[in-house]
């Protein structure tokens, strides 16, 4: 797998999740080391840095990458924030704090990577497309159509698939006849190539200038997410009646 951003649209958001990541990382190594002070003792802090610093280079890795360990990651730094601030005997309600400074960080972090363009939400597990929330819809680029799913809808943003190659930074635009009125104009911000035989995912953000392309959006947001909720009562009640 290999991905492609665009780097110039996502500058901003760069620049701010490295100060995010780096700076849950500097509350807890602080806190750790408070802890020396405080009875830890020194080859148990070497330890606990060693090891801190060996998840953080690995950390690193999955977010410059955007590999889905990431979430595992991130899972796992969660759950022993979780149990120093709230299970561990801290000496001092000081480390306790730095603890959870880390955490907001790494929540603020998780938030804006959680977006469609860097992870979008994917059904691994789901095999039977009766099941799966992809809408169909077409790609029209200089006369040319094309046949795509969106398959994550989120916050202005959304993943297209399609086995079509488009460049990054290149505005597409989708419609549908049944799913909402006219086109929507996107910009394609990342890509995920994956092997052959498999479709590119494109994160895209929408662009909406006119009131009609917002009605259009809001149409297929609702319908997003009336179709999500649809798709799993049906496969639930079949489980249920199997």
């Amino acid at each position: 797998m290999r991905i492609v951003l665009n780097y110039l649209k996502l500058k901003e958001d760069s620049n701010r999740l490295e100060v995010l990541h780096w700076g849950h990382f500097a509350f807890v190594f602080l806190g750790i080391t408070f802890e020396l002070f405080y009875g830890l003792g020194l080859l148990s802090w070497l330890l606990h840095v060693g090891c801190l610093f060996i998840f953080y280079r690995l950390f690193f890795i999955t977010k410059k990458e955007l590999f889905y360990s990431f979430w595992t990651f991130s899972a796992i730094l969660f759950l022993f924030l979780l149990n120093k601030i709230l299970f561990s005997s801290l000496p001092t309600m000081e480390i306790r704090m730095l603890y959870f400074l880390g955490l907001c960080l790494l929540g603020i972090e998780v938030y804006i990577l959680s977006s469609p363009i860097y992870y979008p939400r994917v059904s691994w597990w789901e095999y039977d497309f009766r099941y799966r929330t992809d809408l169909k819809v077409l790609i029209t680029n200089e006369n040319n159509e094309s046949d795509a799913r969106v398959t994550d809808l989120r916050r202005n943003a959304a993943c297209v698939a399609s086995f079509e190659e488009f460049k990054v930074g290149q505005e597409i635009e989708i419609k549908s006849d049944s799913y909402f009125s006219g086109n929507l104009k996107l910009e394609i911000v990342s890509k995920r190539i994956y092997s052959l035989g498999r479709p590119y995912n494109y994160g895209v953000k929408f662009v909406l200038n006119s009131d009609e392309e917002s009605v259009a959006y809001s149409d297929l947001l609702n319908l997003w997410r009336n179709e999500t909720l649809r798709r799993r009562e049906r496969k639930f009640t079949k489980q249920n009646n199997a």
